[in-house]
């Protein structure tokens, strides 16, 4: 198989350095539940111990790091005062008034808040607050920072040209939320990043990888995937159909069952959790946190409009850009017909590839394979919501972030089947348009948190960013640094386009030893 174009990684470098912005931007806790994650989190620490549904409840000494003067910003202000650490907040808090409200994120497994805990663990007790909800963040960066590597990789394994195989790495670019997300402390951040390996090495199993090494890498990232939350059950369906696939395939059923039971029996290490609620509350995954209508369940037929209305405005721009602007409060950073639309858009062209008997080499049975994680994360979302609307009134659980365990699989369907309908002298143009594209709509995303979260709207560019460097968790000279590496991995990535070396086909050499392996492979005759 041919390397990866020169642009994969300078995609890889662009999208670290994107992530690591992202972590500044958003004001401490302003990210969706981070408060309520890093509560979980030293619950964890403390306790040695996860309790069970609704039985976590929230460290009320961790939500006193949000002052009341800067409501969702982080501890230092413009004042005087010194921002306290979490240790010393945690000593100043009343006795016996430590738990607060039941904190919700104690419906989901314990695998992400242990992964919290031990950072946590090892940090000193005199790091300020915002400090170390920034060092936490820095763990979410570290997750997702492989993830153009991850996809390049997927479409060299579908046989994908250069153009194709840039485009797939771009891919995250063209979803800031993704890259808002992966800069903050949530649970999300784990399960995309276990999900896109998931679905990667899905991918080699489907085209004939039956390795030992295969099963024991998928079975382990599936672990890791479903003891972080429960839209990792969606996963397990896609392990076995690629196990099929590949049995059918290359007429090896045998082997790949064989692959499956290890998969599966690695996988198991952290699927105990679902079946730990199976019987401790009959079902798979208990939720609704939120009283019920007083007059009793909305009719279906009259709350149908409604849900839809919401469905349609939420999850898009939740998808997209919401950036932590939540909707009801503030317009969002974006239209929701520019985010409903490339929803919408996004969407027909996964049905139109799919349609399609192959894409290069991704075949109908494989886009079917790579698209069904995120179908069923919103089948699972629409199944979890549409009940608790009838029976609260309210539409809890629509979240564009949900579906994010099916970006992986979504953008390999997308990447491929674009190209493959286009003339070949396009390929190349598409694959540019695809990096632009991606750089515009983040580098907008960013201009519009600096003018919400830290500024006017209004306001300079450099207005935001002066506000970052008083009121920021890192030093100022960090923001100059991130600065220069965009400006070198702009040059890097603009020349591998411009120059055309991105989308050259890159051939390793012929040895002696691929060539008898060549020859070992072949059959002889009888």
């Amino acid at each position: 198989m041919s390397r990866l174009p020169p642009a994969v990684p300078a995609l890889t470098v662009a999208w670290t350095l994107i992530l690591l912005s992202w972590s500044l931007l958003l004001p401490t806790f302003r990210s969706f539940d981070e408060a309520a994650h890093i509560s979980g989190g030293y619950a964890l620490l403390e306790t040695g111990e996860w309790p069970g549904y609704q039985e976590l409840h929230l460290l009320t000494w961790v939500l006193d790091a949000i002052p009341e003067e800067h409501p969702g910003y982080q501890p230092i202000t413009t004042t005087s005062a010194e921002p306290l650490s979490f240790a010393e907040l945690r000593d100043a808090a009343p006795a016996g008034s430590s738990d607060g409200d039941v904190n919700t994120i104690g419906q989901h497994p314990p695998g992400y808040y242990a992964l919290l805990a031990g950072f946590l663990a090892v940090l000193p007790d005199d790091v300020p607050a915002h400090v170390t909800v920034w060092f936490l963040r820095l763990t979410s960066v570290a997750l997702l920072a492989p993830l153009p590597l991850l996809l390049g990789h997927g479409a060299r394994r579908l046989r994908a040209p250069p153009a194709a195989v840039v485009a797939a790495a771009a891919g995250p670019l063209l979803v800031p939320q993704l890259g808002a997300l992966g800069g903050t402390v949530t649970n999300d951040n784990l399960l995309t990043a276990a999900a896109a390996v998931v679905t990667v090495l899905a991918v080699r199993i489907a085209t004939g990888d039956l390795t030992r090494t295969a099963a024991v890498l998928t079975g382990g990232a599936l672990a890791v995937a479903l003891l972080t939350k429960a839209f990792a059950l969606v996963l397990v369906p896609v392990v076995v159909a690629a196990y099929l696939l590949a049995g059918r395939r290359g007429g090896v059923l045998r082997t790949a069952a064989v692959r499956l039971v290890l998969a599966g029996a690695v996988a198991a290490l952290g699927g105990w959790w679902w079946i730990a609620n199976l019987v401790r509350y009959g079902t798979v995954q208990p939720a609704g946190h939120r009283p019920a209508l007083p007059g009793g369940p909305l009719d279906p037929l009259e709350g149908l409009g409604d849900y839809w209305h919401e469905a349609v405005i939420r999850v898009p721009v939740r998808f997209f850009a919401s950036l932590s602007i939540q909707i009801g409060h503030q317009p969002p950073p974006f239209s929701y017909t520019l985010t409903t639309g490339l929803f919408t858009v996004m969407v027909v062209a996964a049905v139109v590839v799919l349609a399609r008997r192959a894409s290069f080499g991704l075949r109908r049975a494989d886009a079917a394979l790579l698209l069904a994680p995120f179908v069923g994360c919103a089948a699972a979302m629409i199944a979890g919501t549409w009940p608790l609307y009838l029976r609260t009134g309210e539409p809890l659980g629509l979240q564009g972030r949900y579906l994010f365990p099916g970006f992986a699989g979504l953008t390999l369907v997308l990447a491929l089947g674009g190209p493959a309908m286009l003339p070949r002298r396009l390929r190349s143009a598409a694959a540019v348009a695809v990096v632009v594209a991606g750089g515009v709509f983040t580098g907008l995303s960013m201009r519009r948190v600096l003018g919400f979260h830290w500024a006017e709207r209004d306001s300079s560019v450099i207005d935001g960013l002066r506000a970052i460097e008083a009121w920021g968790p890192a030093p100022g000279w960090l923001l100059w640094l991130l600065a220069l590496g965009y400006l070198g991995t702009l040059a890097w990535v603009g020349r591998s386009l411009i120059a055309g070396e991105a989308l050259a086909p890159q051939r390793p050499p012929r040895t002696a030893g691929a060539a008898s392996q060549r020859d070992r492979a072949t059959p002889r005759r009888r």
